[in-house]
């Protein structure tokens, strides 16, 4: 009985979106299907992974999750979580936000214990923020005062590090970075890993 109410209820609450209907569902089929509950860390987000590999970061020694989130699509789908799961799109959003790194940005992907130290993706987060509060009357306006920080860090690194010259205009990219795990002088190249 419960079943039949909640898909009853799904089915006429689709209806708002007239000849869009159809899409809608999809979309919320795809971002609710892959939601996961991560109790460490405490939140629900959907799981990212763009790897033919089960889990983005193998070999977790900490008990750190496997999952991972990337920031643009993950901003993105907090927009999208935001039509109809305000709730999940606040989880994810914080989540994505706070992944921030040691350096001042968030990076393309965080998995458990690992993240990009070098890939920066568009700064659309905040902007995304924007429209999440601007849609809902800023209901959950909390969410600046938890975020802002990060996200005027993330911005003022993207000023400093990513603005090409002459015209001044940001770029997205990757830089090489000092990785030496056995305390060698190793540097990686930057987009890869």
């Amino acid at each position: 009985a419960k079943t039949s109410f909640f898909r009853n209820y799904e089915k006429n609450h689709l209806t708002k979106y007239n000849d869009w209907k159809d899409v809608a569902e999809g979309i919320q089929t795809v971002l609710m299907w892959s939601l996961t509950y991560d109790p460490k860390e405490g939140f629900v987000a959907p799981e990212f992974s763009y790897t033919p590999q089960p889990s983005f970061a193998k070999n977790s020694i900490d008990g750190d999750s496997t999952f991972a989130l990337f920031c643009w699509d993950g901003s993105f789908a907090s927009y999208a979580l935001s039509l109809e799961a305000m709730n999940f799109a606040i989880s994810n959003y914080i989540q994505i936000v706070k992944m921030r790194t040691a350096a001042g940005f968030i990076p393309s992907y965080a998995a458990g214990s690992l993240k990009s130290r070098d890939r920066s993706n568009p700064p659309v987060t905040s902007k995304v923020l924007y429209e999440i509060l601007t849609r809902n009357g800023n209901k959950n306006s909390w969410i600046i005062d938890l975020c802002f920080e990060d996200l005027f860090i993330w911005n003022s690194w993207m000023y400093s590090q990513r603005r090409e010259q002459p015209a001044g205009l940001l770029s997205w990219g990757s830089n090489p970075y000092l990785y030496a795990p056995d305390d060698s002088n190793a540097w990686k190249q930057g987009g890869g890993d």
